[in-house]
């Protein structure tokens, strides 16, 4: 795993134990509130610094609204309701729309123990 911009602060990075979070504030430039403004870079790059071509994410996107569990012991497998869209390795699998039928899935295995 390489970490252009982080250098060999980069293996901290691989514990399991480390998140990536950022206390920046996110002002939209053009807002009255960040006019004049001059933030800390993380605020814009914090999550750019570490997400690079190449590499492999799925994220899930929630509607905060609707999303709810709907398992329950008799019925454990249940997809849950509000799931806007799901993304695979980049992909997009199931937009609002539904299941696109593509899997771009990709198995990932640990490097090395840390």
């Amino acid at each position: 795993m390489v970490f252009p911009t982080l250098g060999e602060d980069a293996t901290i990075v691989r514990r399991p134990f480390v998140n990536v979070a950022s206390d920046g504030s996110a002002l939209a430039r053009y807002e009255k509130a960040a006019s004049g403004a001059h933030p800390n870079p993380r605020s814009y790059g914090c999550f750019p610094k570490l997400l690079r071509p190449g590499w492999h994410a799925d994220v899930t996107v929630p509607g905060p609204a609707t999303v709810a569990d709907t398992t329950t012991f008799e019925l454990p497998e249940s997809y849950p309701d509000g799931i806007v869209h799901i993304f695979v390795n980049g992909e997009p699998v199931v937009p609002e729309s539904g299941h696109t039928g593509t899997e771009p899935d990709r198995v990932l295995y640990a490097e090395a123990p840390y």
